[in-house]
């Protein structure tokens, strides 16, 4: 089940009791099959309520309405991408064959939350909540000091600004094709996550050789 964002502020109210919490992550959790099956415009507060097997008014306790929902749901995916980079690049990995870490990240990304409908919709829907934008646009930048932790130990002798760029053209040629992929059926998808570790493994290769 979907958990509540660590930003809850975009909550009407914070729900403190367990019951009132596992309502909103059932809120959530449906919200993202309704906006997985219909789109974001088609989408409405009824339709979620009806998938969440509670009343439009229960619904409207937590969220003033369907801009909300979807702004806690953009929120919620982007906790779970921070989380996701903060495990995979950590130091164990960093003396790790560049194509092994590579492919780590690409697997982890698809297996996590690409392969979820809801993660897909809102990448494919984000434009309509200029909140959801800056959420999800605003994420990029929090991953590249990751792949620079990464770099500089691989590279220490390498100038910051020059690792710096490798991170940003590396996190902004990956998120081009995982736009495509989140359109993609599952057979294209699986290929576009191949050639996507090909495309991140040259690409690091030529700064960062293995020995």
């Amino acid at each position: 089940m979907l958990e509540i964002p660590q930003d809850a502020d975009r909550l009407r109210r914070l729900p403190q009791q367990s019951r009132s919490q596992k309502r909103v992550a059932q809120i959530l959790e449906a919200a993202a099959q309704v906006f997985a099956e219909v789109g974001y415009e088609a989408a409405s507060t009824t339709l979620i309520a009806t998938q969440a097997k509670t009343s439009v008014g229960s619904l409207y306790r937590f969220f003033p309405d369907k801009a909300a929902i979807f702004q806690a749901l953009a929120s919620y995916y982007m906790d779970r991408l921070r989380e996701l980079f903060a495990q995979i690049l950590n130091p164990e990995i960093y003396h790790l064959p560049i194509r092994i870490v590579s492919d780590r990240i690409i697997d982890a990304y698809y297996d996590d939350l690409l392969s979820q409908p809801g993660y897909r919709a809102m990448l494919l829907n984000y434009h309509f909540s200029p909140k959801a934008t800056a959420i999800i646009e605003n994420i990029n930048r929090e991953i590249e000091p990751y792949f620079e932790a990464l770099f500089a130990a691989r590279a220490p002798e390498m100038e910051p600004e020059q690792r710096k760029l490798i991170a940003r053209v590396s996190v902004e040629a990956c998120c081009v094709l995982e736009f495509v992929s989140s359109e993609a059926d599952d057979a294209l998808r699986e290929k576009l996550k191949a050639e996507e570790k090909i495309l991140l493994s040259a690409y690091l290769q030529t700064y960062f050789p293995d020995p």
